[in-house]
């Protein structure tokens, strides 16, 4: 959508705002009173010019003034232009001056300064209160990583990847050596204890044996009851 002469109007007030802050923070350039108004100072050759309105798009050229020195300045370009604004200027200045007394620009300047302070602490407020929002975002999002981590750990986690680090670990191979299979197992469920993995992720006795003997692990029934070959308690 194109924008109308008026948004682009509006739009470059609004950044000048930014870049400077609100006219009435600021003395006015001509009587010494509190500004109202971000005022076009007519001293740009490119400037826009469309519905009546007349700005420029550089934020530079414009002055704070208050509203009364802002309609005579406006009203004396449209009276002597560009080539006499100066000199009209200079003629006007004075007795904008003139108007309003030193007590009067002496107690808007001191409320100018309360209002900046209380504007500081809004700004700061405002920003702490950003700061602390994005600090518990940030927690929020740490903790559902975590969560996430941990669903996945438990989801890739069977009952057969609790061998791992048992076997080969404190069941080790060793050639020629015979463990009573009850041994082995008893072993097992004392690792998992220490190792503090959740029940449903420990093996029951059958699947133990079962996965050993699909690591190559020997398992016969002797005269000392099942025995396991090949493997020993490191």
């Amino acid at each position: 959508m194109m924008s109308t002469p008026e948004a682009e109007y509006r739009q470059v007030h609004r950044d000048v705002v930014t870049c400077h802050g609100k006219a009435n923070v600021n003395a006015c350039e001509w009587c010494g009173g509190t500004a109202t108004d971000w005022a076009y100072n007519w001293q740009d050759p490119k400037q826009r010019e469309a519905d009546g309105r007349v700005w420029s798009e550089s934020t530079a050229n414009y002055i704070a003034l208050c509203r009364t020195d802002h309609k005579l300045f406006d009203a004396a370009f449209r009276r002597v232009g560009l080539a006499g604004l100066d000199a009209e200027v200079d003629r006007l200045k004075p007795l904008a001056w003139a108007r309003i007394t030193d007590e009067r620009r002496e107690v808007e300047a001191e409320q100018r300064e309360r209002q900046f302070i209380i504007n500081e602490a809004v700004i700061a407020a405002h920003e702490e209160r950003i700061f602390a929002r994005q600090a518990a975002r940030q927690a929020k999002l740490r903790e559902k990583a975590a969560a996430r981590t941990k669903r996945e750990a438990e989801r890739a986690m069977t009952r057969e990847s609790t061998l791992h680090g048992f076997f080969p670990g404190i069941l080790v191979h060793a050639e020629g050596a015979r463990l009573k299979a009850d041994g082995a197992f008893r072993a097992y469920v004392d690792w998992c204890e220490r190792e503090a993995f959740p029940a449903r992720f420990r093996m029951g006795r059958s699947t133990f044996y079962r996965v050993l003997a699909d690591n190559g692990v020997e398992r016969r029934k002797t005269k000392c009851g099942i025995t396991l070959f090949g493997v020993a308690l490191a």
